[in-house]
């Protein structure tokens, strides 16, 4: 992967194509799971799996900054918190 590099797709297919621990920033604004103006795309949360993904391509110490709304947040946390980086997540919280 180059550097300085903005990769601009569906997460579920590209996620997979980056090496571990390759990336500094990880920067998105996932679907809030409120049909936001009645779009389609915005029905449903991310899944446990592009969470998983999102740590498994962060290098140690890098950041991650996700939009979200006061609910979505809430449920992200729910979805995140279950799968199996649950000790990555207790540790970004101390």
């Amino acid at each position: 992967m180059g550097i300085d590099m903005v990769i601009h797709d569906n997460s579920k297919l590209e996620l997979k194509n980056i090496d571990s621990d390759n990336v500094d920033l990880l920067l998105t604004d996932p679907p809030y799971g409120i049909s936001f103006i009645g779009k389609e795309w915005d029905r449903a949360l991310p899944d446990i799996e592009i969470w998983e993904e999102c740590l498994r391509i962060l290098k140690p110490g890098a950041f991650a900054i996700v939009m979200s709304i006061p609910i979505a947040d809430c449920f992200s946390r729910i979805n995140a918190e279950q799968s199996v980086v649950q000790e990555e997540l207790e540790l970004c919280q101390r």
